[in-house]
């Protein structure tokens, strides 16, 4: 009888496994979220499109065939055998640092806390009037007066979030200590104001899949479950644009708030295909010979890039300015022209390397490709694997790994010389 309950186990393990190997697969999430996105851009009418985004739908060839070679370039990349040796499994780096592992993942916390203290200070110490004000006029107002806070560069460290929640959930998987768990979600809850407010999804969405799916690759039996309490908690999330675009007049005299709400969400689709289209068609890429993607590096020389003047002047004469998300392949194209489709290719290939080591169980898959995950999800809005906001993580991670190697090598020298003696 216990042999049998453990095969059983042994086989929910396996077949949860391979489903959670299915859904991440890099090629599986860029097709379902940029054909839905297409295919919504094609079937929702255009009139809904003028009557609540305020722009037309941009339909031409050219914006489809760069679409499409674009998405295929990336799926091309990611067909492409990983050649390449495998790092360490994640639980043996761990290990052999476990005390830089601690400081860095303190750290990042600490950093992180320190930025949204700073943030939402106002908050905190005019909490009553706060309220009442976010109570009486919306997240709009609440958010002017959050703004003022804002310290350019003190805010930001609430970015070292994703990189704490992830090496707090591996020190949890595999150390078993519950603290450990509730810091992996500390930067979660704190995000969530910034979703209240300030209308930013993506600053909890960056930090709950990364942790989530650090925690499924060793517990893939939890799948169905975590993923039904995300479907929850994304509709409790999207709700809360009740309390901004919907308190205008333009929307709550026309649409009931189920209408906006399962209206507005189709727009974020609909209108980022139509700004990649736009781009695709209209823009001139290549005009400062300076990737946009690195324009939060350019600022720290005060460059200001033509192309982002060019933009906005498109969004105002052709879309419209509030819904300016390019998608990921319209992000590429503005920054490469012609060439898009080859770094598209190398993206995919580098996204089939990071899933292959996460399948593994290497410490470069499990701590990176999580976040190569927000970026296929929010491949159809945004080139997130290469935004500002990631770079933190980046930091940190590859610190880290860095640290081991050296490690690694200090032991595998002294191995040799004690062999020579």
């Amino acid at each position: 009888m216990p042999e049998r309950r453990l095969n059983i186990r042994v086989c929910v393990y396996c077949r949860s496994l391979r489903l959670l190997l299915l859904l991440t697969n890099p090629a599986f999430q860029v097709l379902v979220w940029n054909f839905l996105a297409l295919m919504l851009f094609i079937v929702v009418p255009n009139k809904l499109v003028q009557d609540f985004a305020s722009e037309s739908k941009i339909l031409s060839f050219k914006g489809l065939f760069w679409y499409l070679t674009l998405t295929f370039s990336f799926i091309a990349g990611v067909l492409m055998p990983p050649k390449f040796s495998l790092s360490p499994p994640v639980d043996r780096v761990m290990l052999m640092i476990k005390r830089e592992w601690m400081t860095l993942s303190y750290l990042s916390l600490f950093l992180c806390v320190l930025g949204y203290l700073v943030w939402f200070r106002k908050f905190l110490v005019n909490f009553p009037e706060v309220l009442q004000l976010f109570v009486v006029f919306g997240a709009y107002k609440t958010r002017e007066l959050l703004k003022e806070s804002m310290i350019t560069g003190i805010t930001t460290l609430t970015q070292f979030g994703i990189a704490a929640s992830i090496l707090f959930m591996i020190l949890y998987l595999f150390l078993k200590k519950r603290r450990y768990l509730l810091f992996s979600l500390l930067p979660l809850i704190l995000a969530i104001p910034r979703v209240v407010f300030f209308g930013e999804r993506l600053a909890f969405i960056e930090v709950f899949i990364p942790m989530i799916f650090v925690y499924l690759r060793y517990r893939p039996y939890k799948l169905k479950y975590l993923l039904t309490m995300a479907v929850l908690l994304f509709f409790v999330l999207w709700a809360t644009e009740l309390f901004r675009s919907y308190l205008s007049p333009t929307y709550n005299s026309t649409y009931t708030p189920l209408e906006f709400l399962f209206y507005r969400l189709i727009m974020y689709f609909v209108t980022t295909v139509n700004n990649g289209f736009l781009i695709f068609d209209k823009f001139v890429p290549l005009v400062d010979f300076l990737p946009h993607s690195l324009s939060f590096l350019y600022k720290l020389f005060h460059i200001q890039l033509q192309s982002s003047i060019e933009y906005v002047d498109l969004l105002e004469d052709f879309a419209n300015p509030e819904y300016n998300n390019k998608s990921a392949w319209g992000v590429l194209y503005y920054d490469w022209g012609i060439f898009s489709p080859v770094i598209a290719f190398i993206l995919g290939w580098l996204s089939k390397i990071m899933y292959f080591s996460y399948k593994k169980g290497s410490f470069l898959g499990v701590v990176f490709y999580p976040i190569f995950l927000v970026f296929l999800f929010q491949s159809y809005r945004v080139l997130y694997v290469l935004s500002s906001r990631v770079y933190y993580a980046y930091t940190i991670l590859i610190l880290l790994y860095v640290i081991y190697e050296i490690k690694e090598a200090m032991v595998r020298f002294g191995d040799g010389c004690s062999y020579q003696r």
